[in-house]
């Protein structure tokens, strides 16, 4: 999901997007290729470790190629570039990814899929929220500064309250379904 390889000098985020936190291919190369190793079956242990690299190989130049075709279809679709983009993986299907772009104030959602080399944005937008008075508070909370520190796509929930303002940060790539996000959020 990310990883800072110029820690100390730079804190900039590296993102591969490349597989899903826990491929369950990789899993099942992988295990399979331990249990092929314990049983002095090496020659095949080591043949099933080189077809998870070519399938991690295989992954990573999908998802550049991908990123490519959905930034495309979304100029195509709005006229503009995206501020920033996700095309990222999903859990067992390695011919469908992901869509998160962030169109300046807002972020919207889709899919793309290999087979028919498609891409579909939602109607639905998140908005940020990121202006809303409440939030330039909550930014000088240090978990809230810890949270935006990793945080990819934030987004604000912002809810009245009889005490005030309760003020919210969540990231687009962790809201399946956005549930309550959605009730709050312009």
């Amino acid at each position: 999901y990310g990883v800072r390889l110029l820690m100390p000098f730079s804190g900039r985020w590296f993102y591969g997007d490349s597989l899903f936190i826990v491929d369950p291919w990789l899993w099942i190369l992988f295990g399979t290729s331990v249990i092929l190793g314990g049983r002095n079956r090496v020659r095949a242990a080591r043949m099933l470790i080189a077809v998870a690299a070519a399938y991690i190989l295989i992954m990573m130049g999908s998802a550049r190629a991908a990123r490519n075709i959905v930034a495309d279809a979304w100029v195509r679709d709005t006229g503009t570039a995206a501020q920033s983009l996700m095309v990222g993986p999903v859990p067992v299907d390695p011919f469908r990814k992901a869509v998160i772009v962030d169109a300046g104030d807002r972020y919207r959602t889709g899919t793309f899929n290999w087979f028919d080399r498609r891409t579909v944005f939602t109607d639905l937008t998140i908005g940020k929220n990121a202006e809303h008075p409440a939030v330039s508070a909550a930014r000088h909370d240090r978990q809230i500064a810890g949270i935006l520190v990793w945080a990819r796509f934030p987004f604000w929930v912002i809810v009245p309250t009889t005490e005030g303002t309760r003020v919210t940060v969540r990231d687009m790539r962790f809201t399946q379904g956005y549930g309550e996000a959605l009730n709050h959020v312009d």
